[in-house]
């Protein structure tokens, strides 16, 4: 019984989360599910056409090749993107499309969706 309101608590701040990021992981989604469908990738200069920003502002989605970089666009720091990487490891934890979630130097986070 005592360990019922940490069950509560945990519950509240995946679904938190989840629905603060639920645009961004449906634009991200789209981004893969392209790769797979229609583009064998988006080049090396990449999709600065495809640029996606979330209607919050909050984030900035660009394909290159087979990689997604998100950005953060708000006060980006690493804590933020190594929370971010969690997010995105968890959201894709059982999808084979996605070979790698990595931050680069001092951030992006790439999303390789390397063959």
């Amino acid at each position: 019984m005592k360990q019922l309101p940490i069950y509560v608590l945990s519950l509240f701040f995946i679904l938190a989360c989840s629905s603060e990021r639920k645009e961004l992981f449906k634009e991200t989604d789209a981004f893969i599910k392209s790769l797979e469908v229609f583009n064998e990738s988006y080049g090396v200069i990449g999709g600065g056409n495809y640029s996606i920003t979330t209607t919050d502002g909050r984030y900035k989605i660009t394909p290159f090749g087979r990689l997604i970089k998100i950005k953060i666009q708000e006060n980006p720091n690493q804590k933020k993107y190594e929370e971010l990487k969690i997010d995105f490891a968890n959201y894709y934890q059982n999808d084979d499309r996605v070979k790698k979630i990595f931050i680069e130097k001092n951030g992006p986070l790439l999303i390789d969706c390397g063959r």
